[in-house]
């Protein structure tokens, strides 16, 4: 496939296709729905990607409200892919997702996700809920919005803004380096969002510290994508 274009060309999309990607385990507590919804709201040439390994009955039911919503044209969903070379498929998008609801739990409320860390070594801004971890790594580094409304009407428009107004996109990282698929720029906001994210988990809140396997999981994360990012040269 085409470096850059393995969206478009799987999918047979037109060149011009705009590609918003979430990526990682399609399951009940990642709030997906809520995209399917949103589609209806966004502007044409713009097409959401759910990639990732599906679990339990979701698919199908991801499935049928696509079919409901009659949005097959606007919302595709791909396995995963292997993870070596998941970062190209990364690259390929505009936008990455992460648009859990806080209010699921509180382990969601303020994890960190991988597929955070893979955004910024692909390249990508990013859109997502109001996570605490996440909110505030990309309020202090500049790598992309949060949502103010989770609604998805607002979903559906806060997207189309950023992929058409350039000012929106201000701050965000710069298009990676191919290849590999290792943003520098990238590589420094995992560095700069490791560290202050180190400082957040240590800060001495209780309520977060009681939430033990979900701070190591989100350490875990990150050192694995500091290690990515010492090898840029």
């Amino acid at each position: 496939m085409t470096p850059g274009k393995r969206f478009h060309q799987q999918l047979n999309l037109p060149p011009q296709t705009q590609i918003v990607l979430y990526q990682g385990n399609i399951q009940a507590n990642r709030s997906l729905e809520r995209l399917i919804y949103a589609a209806r709201f966004l502007d044409p040439d713009i097409v959401i990607v759910l990639m990732g390994r599906t679990r339990g009955k979701i698919l199908t039911q991801l499935e049928a409200l696509i079919a409901q919503e009659g949005v097959a044209d606007r919302v595709k969903i791909l396995p995963p892919v292997p993870y070596a070379e998941l970062l190209s498929w990364t690259a390929s998008a505009d936008l990455g997702l992460t648009v859990y609801s806080p209010g699921y739990s509180d382990n969601v409320r303020v994890f960190l996700p991988n597929k955070l860390f893979e955004y910024f070594m692909a390249g990508l801004p990013v859109l997502s809920a109001p996570l605490e971890a996440v909110t505030e790594i990309i309020t202090r580094h500049d790598t992309g919005v949060i949502l103010s409304s989770l609604e998805p009407e607002d979903v559906g428009s806060t997207i189309n803004t950023l992929l058409k107004d350039s000012v929106a996109w201000n701050g965000c990282i710069s298009t990676p380096c191919e290849p590999p698929v290792n943003s520098c720029a990238g590589k420094k906001k995992v560095l700069d969002s490791f560290n202050y994210m180190m400082s957040y988990l240590l800060r001495g809140n209780q309520e977060k510290l009681r939430l033990k396997q979900r701070v190591k999981s989100s350490i875990s994360a990150c050192m694995y994508w500091v290690m990515q990012a010492t090898m840029c040269g």
